[in-house]
């Protein structure tokens, strides 16, 4: 695939997963999840939507693709408190790699929680430990 600098195209130097992902986000955050089309996503990246369907099998895949690293790595800093007995050093310290997470998945971060029940809906019972208050069920 030939790479092109300008809007609607995939950048050179990104993987056509990473501009897709990329687009997607962008696309999720101004109209929402519910209101933005595959059909939207391939356009924006310069592709046809059976290239996109080549790359993600479905939106929710997509969906996916974008808010499992941010859960992964939010669970991540959770695990880390198991079994930590309470200090203010250590409230700080997770409080501090939470904020960090959130950081560095800012966009999809911030349109997750503008669009929180469109997200709730799409994933249903992939993430039931989130879903029902965060309360975790034996492995």
């Amino acid at each position: 695939m030939r790479a092109r600098g300008t809007s609607g195209s995939v950048i050179a130097g990104t993987s056509t997963k990473d501009a897709i992902r990329d687009a997607a986000i962008r696309l999720f955050s101004a109209k929402g999840f519910e209101q933005t089309s595959l059909r939207e996503v391939a356009d924006a990246v310069g592709i046809t939507k059976a290239s996109l369907y080549y790359h993600y099998a479905s939106k929710l895949h997509l969906l996916l693709a974008i808010i499992e690293p941010v859960f992964d790595e939010l669970e991540h800093v959770i695990d880390d408190l198991d079994g930590v007995p309470y200090s203010p050093e250590r409230a700080r310290r997770a409080l501090g790699d939470q904020l960090r997470t959130l950081l560095r998945h800012r966009t999809a971060g911030a349109w997750c929680v503008r669009d929180t029940v469109a997200i709730i809906n799409a994933i249903g019972d992939r993430y039931p430990d989130i879903l029902d208050g965060g309360v975790r069920s034996p492995v």
